[in-house]
């Protein structure tokens, strides 16, 4: 069509062919541009909750570990002095000290 115009020495009509194949094209990138922008969106969206969700469970596993009790300071000394590695200490239980004999019942006395 375009060389029947040309043949013809119709100028204003071979640029308006021109403009029309540019705009098509144009039209045709700018769907495409659409298409990878909601795509990228959707990634994005997704990585945000990925990065959420782990710092959700990351603050979800400190806060119980701080809320777990530490040692105390005398059970400390005893794991020192008996020399248990870290490991054994949490399974180690200390028993509360004895009884005098003044804090016993009158019965037990002898």
């Amino acid at each position: 069509m375009r060389q029947e115009s040309m043949a013809k020495e119709v100028g204003s009509k071979i640029n308006l062919y021109d403009a029309q194949a540019e705009l098509e094209k144009s039209q045709s990138q700018l769907a495409s541009d659409r298409g990878q922008l909601g795509e990228t969106q959707a990634e994005l969206d997704q990585s945000l909750s990925d990065k959420r969700k782990a710092v959700e469970q990351f603050l979800t596993q400190k806060s119980t570990a701080m809320m777990r009790p530490r040692p105390s300071t005398r059970l400390k000394r005893i794991w020192r002095t008996q020399g248990l590695p870290r490991k054994s200490m949490a399974s180690f239980k200390i028993s509360p000290p004895p009884q005098s004999a003044k804090s016993l019942p009158p019965a037990s006395r002898s």
